[in-house]
């Protein structure tokens, strides 16, 4: 993966896999915008076509189907995908996060600018959602699972400073084991902050986590 700097520009090779007619934003990529330089694949895609890619776009309408037909052509190639649909069920976020996606887009949510920086921002390592995306995850938790909308603001007091550490680190798409390079810490010292934290916080696993670390204010 290429190393993002702000100081220095750095052009981002992007894949979409996308079937003919079917690409919801018309104004993307912007023909004057030198940091994408875009190739489209149409699926089925038996091998991935781009070897020097940084980030896969898939835009589908039924990602349990298609994730799993992206990986297979991928092969072992390990690379960022982020996922444009035209719904925002949440069951269907929470299906395609656990098939590997590190950004889900909403086509209500679509524009120009945002579809390059989710881009960017997957790159870099971070989880993207669109607001569709997140509200319905968001609205999804169960009262009695979470805090309500009244209880974002002030979340991160409810955390020690090193679970805030740590919850910065997961919300921005870093695993338990690099958590644990960039802390000093071992995976089993991550995974009981992890257990404190969900505790704290009144939710059960990682997305719930993430969410509600997203509205925190």
């Amino acid at each position: 993966m290429k190393e993002w700097t702000r100081r220095q520009q750095v052009t981002i090779d992007v894949a979409v896999v996308c079937r003919e007619g079917d690409w919801p934003c018309r104004q993307w990529p912007d023909m004057n915008d030198t940091t994408l330089r875009v190739r489209w694949i149409r699926p089925p895609c038996s091998t991935f076509e781009c070897a020097s890619c940084d980030v896969v776009v898939l835009r589908c309408h039924d990602p349990v189907r298609e994730l799993p037909r992206l990986h297979e052509a991928m092969g072992e190639r390990s690379l960022p995908v982020l996922l444009v649909c035209p719904t925002a069920d949440a069951e269907q976020v929470i299906t395609a996060l656990n098939l590997g996606v590190v950004g889900y887009l909403v086509d209500e949510d679509l524009c120009s600018r945002a579809l390059t920086v989710a881009t960017e921002n997957v790159v870099q390592g971070h989880t993207c959602f669109s607001p569709a995306a997140a509200d319905a995850l968001i609205k999804s938790i169960p009262p009695a699972a979470g805090p309500g909308e009244g209880a974002v603001v002030g979340l991160r007091e409810k955390l020690s400073p090193r679970e805030q550490e740590v919850m910065d680190l997961l919300a921005s798409g870093v695993g338990v084991t690099e958590i644990g390079q960039r802390l000093a810490l071992t995976r089993k010292t991550v995974r009981n902050y992890l257990s404190s934290i969900y505790c704290k916080l009144g939710i059960s696993n990682r997305t719930a986590a993430v969410l509600l670390w997203l509205r925190a204010d």
